[in-house]
């Protein structure tokens, strides 16, 4: 399946895309039917989304921090891009790189380390200055 990165949705456009689920919140119209809004993220950004028909369903088998199938249409909403969502379901995550999901700085990398070396020199406690070594040098903490 083909990725549509947040960063690079325009109005008018339908999106057929995984996305982690951040945030779902069950909504309640004055006549009394219920919608629900999401909040979709990748990598490259957030972006919210409102689905009318099937709210309660869809909000009691979806779980937030799970990677979900949105199939919708991007529209303007307060001057912001918003998902007007058709479909939305839950899907096997395992087989996506989650690189792609978790958000990144836009800085420069290689800046930022040579920043933490150079403020991980001033410490002048030892034992917390061993302790931020070794997390810095575990390659999954690091």
């Amino acid at each position: 399946m083909r990725r549509e990165p947040v960063s690079g949705l325009q109005t008018g456009q339908e999106i057929d895309s995984i996305y982690i689920l951040k945030r779902k919140l069950l909504k309640k119209n004055p006549d009394g039917s219920r919608f629900l809004l999401f909040q979709f993220s990748d990598n490259s950004g957030v972006l919210g989304g409102i689905l009318w028909e099937g709210a309660q369903e869809v909000y009691d088998r979806l779980e937030q921090g799970r990677f979900v199938r949105v199939l919708g249409d991007i529209h303007d909403y307060r001057e912001q891009l918003q998902l007007r969502v058709r479909h939305v379901e839950a899907v096997d995550g395992s087989r996506f790189d989650l690189a792609e999901f978790l958000p990144v700085t836009p800085m420069d990398r290689d800046a930022l380390a040579e920043e933490w070396q150079r403020r991980l020199g001033d410490l002048r406690n030892p034992q917390l200055r061993g302790l931020l070594t070794m997390m810095m040098e575990d390659e999954e903490l690091g």
